[in-house]
């Protein structure tokens, strides 16, 4: 009599679930996840890669990345703001060419604001598109 008891196998129970009736199997979707200081190294290190995939956290967390140091920097003075903002230029075009890739959507779209929004806010695609392997996952 399992009444009751936790059951820690990969299946999930539908209907009737205190009695254990059509078991039902989970499906994973495979999820890329990025941390905060990952994402910035990889941002770095592929500042100028404008080939290949990233992924939606890589992308997201390059975005707050640039934000905080645009904010905090033009507040220190507006010249040290408009350096850092220049120096972050170039990977954060190759960071959303990338993630257009991943969208499986030629780079070009970042220059369509609204588009651009839109593709950068979709799920990856699942496998291998046109523009290379998913991007590995990296925690």
């Amino acid at each position: 009599n399992n009444l009751g008891r936790h059951q820690p196998d990969s299946t999930q129970y539908c209907g009737r679930t205190r009695f254990g009736f059509a078991k039902r199997t989970k499906t994973r979707r495979r999820r890329v996840t990025m941390n905060f200081q990952t994402a910035i190294r990889s941002g770095f290190q592929n500042y100028a890669n404008f080939k290949g995939r990233a992924s939606r956290s890589e992308y997201w967390w390059w975005f707050l990345f640039t934000l905080i140091v645009s904010v905090f920097t033009s507040s220190i003075h507006s010249s040290i703001g408009n350096l850092a903002q220049l120096v972050t230029l170039l990977p954060s075009i190759a960071v959303a060419v990338r993630r257009m890739h991943d969208t499986d959507h030629v780079g070009w779209w970042i220059f369509a604001p609204i588009i651009n929004l839109i593709f950068a806010l979709r799920a990856s695609d699942e496998g291998e598109n046109r523009f290379g392997p998913p991007p590995p996952p990296r925690i």
